[in-house]
């Protein structure tokens, strides 16, 4: 027997002794092929929360942009006249973007950037400094315009501060009159209002009027409108109202009439009291100085009169006050206020 032979014969002796079943279960499962089986690769979600962060994140970015570009945008126009003149473009930061200053020599390009308040502070002081002689003015007029109602107040009750700032300084209470206004000027405003509420001042009269008697004419009569109000009180005008006029003629011919006519008007060019009441069998008119309380007519009197016609009242006087550079104040102002911004920044 050859070794091919007996090979062969070892192969089939061994298949016999264990037989492969492979082919015979596969064949009787119909499947003459394996088949692979269909296994999907395992692919990981990406993370969502990061994306979401960032893009929320630009969202605040976009949005705080916008908001911020809003406010630097956003203008109010705000004047403060008190016989001169600050006209102030704010933001809304209620930053001065753009400033004009009348009757003041001064910088106008010092007060960009500056605060309302403060800028109204320095403007104030100036005319403190500019203005320092005869008797005090303490009458401010301070009008809003392109603003709504809220922010009317805000900014009046920012420039208000400063102005109260500056008069402390000189141991004085400012009087405010805040005013919203929309397509004219603060003091054609006031002059309207004043012609309109006054039986003796025309239109014609008030425009003559200066901005300390208009002011003078709201608080005598106690005139209100819309979108303004008046705190504080004026200094200086010896006739706080008719009353005080009424007072001041009957003494002046010794009578004590029961009833009186009296009207705010302009005589001698000024701001006057027409006062008319009985006295006997004669009628007296007079007319008395709103500001000294003189009598401006004293030739009509019908008796002897039991007080000199040519008396006057005397004002109270600015006194001599050494004002600091409005400049320096604000600047140590805006250094506290980043001294304490970078101790906020180390903690």
């Amino acid at each position: 027997m050859t070794e091919f032979e007996l090979n062969l014969r070892l192969r089939q002796e061994m298949e016999s002794l264990a037989p492969n079943r492979l082919e015979e279960l596969l064949t009787a499962c119909g499947e003459q092929n394996p088949v692979q089986p269909n296994i999907e690769p395992i692919r990981h979600k990406p993370r969502r929360l990061p994306r979401l962060i960032a893009a929320a994140a630009a969202v605040v970015l976009v949005l705080s942009g916008s908001f911020l570009g809003v406010k630097a945008a956003q203008s109010s126009v705000v004047t403060v006249d008190a016989g001169t003149e600050l006209a102030m473009t704010v933001n809304g930061f209620n930053r001065v973007r753009s400033v004009t200053v009348e009757g003041v020599e001064t910088d106008a390009d010092a007060y960009k950037g500056l605060k309302v308040d403060d800028a109204a502070e320095a403007f104030a002081i100036q005319m403190l400094e500019q203005h320092p002689e005869g008797s005090v003015s303490n009458g401010v007029l301070v009008s809003v315009s392109h603003a709504g109602a809220r922010r009317t107040a805000a900014l009046g009750e920012a420039v208000s501060e400063g102005l109260r700032r500056a008069a402390a300084l000189v141991e004085i209470e400012p009087a405010i009159l805040l005013q919203h206004v929309e397509g004219e000027s603060g003091v054609a405003a006031l002059t309207k209002a004043v012609a309109e509420h006054s039986a003796g001042i025309d239109l014609g009269t008030a425009e003559s009027l200066s901005v300390q008697d208009l002011l003078y004419a709201v608080e005598s009569q106690s005139i209100q409108w819309d979108d303004a109000s008046l705190s504080g009180t004026l200094l200086n005008w010896r006739c706080a109202d008719g009353r005080d006029a009424e007072q001041i003629a009957a003494d002046y011919v010794g009578a004590a009439p029961d009833q009186f006519l009296t009207m705010l008007s302009v005589y001698a060019d000024q701001l006057a009291y027409s006062v008319r009441f009985a006295d006997g069998n004669h009628w007296n008119s007079y007319w008395v100085s709103a500001a000294t309380g003189e009598i401006l007519n004293p030739d009509v009197w019908r008796s002897a009169p039991s007080v000199d016609a040519t008396q006057s009242w005397t004002p109270q006087t600015s006194q001599t006050y050494s004002l600091p550079d409005p400049m320096d104040i604000i600047q140590s102002r805006r250094q506290i206020h980043d001294f304490v911004n970078f101790i906020d920044w180390l903690f």
